[in-house]
């Protein structure tokens, strides 16, 4: 279990915050990691959770909904490896390719394009 520690000054040299203590997101205030670091005993986590209160923060200020979409394990491998050879979670690169799909002009089967409809 992690044991919270008295916060520190921000680190100068910090590439999330610049050495400012807060990351932004929209008009959204998130404390930076280099104010509160773990013990030295403890492994650096991938990420840390955030309370459901700052989740639904995040996500209205990024305009985002959670679902349940039932994919081909294939499918979730292959975007687990491209997500690693782009240096992203899967999860965010789905959204991307579903969003370059869905802003493409679509088209009829006969070639028309249905932009004016």
């Amino acid at each position: 279990m992690r044991t919270r520690q008295v916060p520190v000054p921000p680190d100068p040299s910090c590439i999330e915050c610049n050495g400012s203590g807060a990351r932004f997101l929209g008009d959204l205030r998130i404390p930076c990691y280099c104010t509160d670091p773990l013990p030295n005993d403890e492994p650096e986590p991938a990420f840390r959770p955030v309370s459901a209160a700052v989740q639904r923060e995040i996500d209205d200020a990024l305009g985002l909904q959670a679902i349940s979409i039932r994919l081909q394990k294939d499918l979730i491998g292959r975007f687990k490896e491209l997500s690693l050879e782009r240096g992203i979670g899967y999860q965010p690169l789905m959204r991307y390719a579903l969003e370059r799909f869905a802003s493409k002009p679509r088209i009829n089967p006969n070639g028309a394009n249905n932009d004016n409809e």
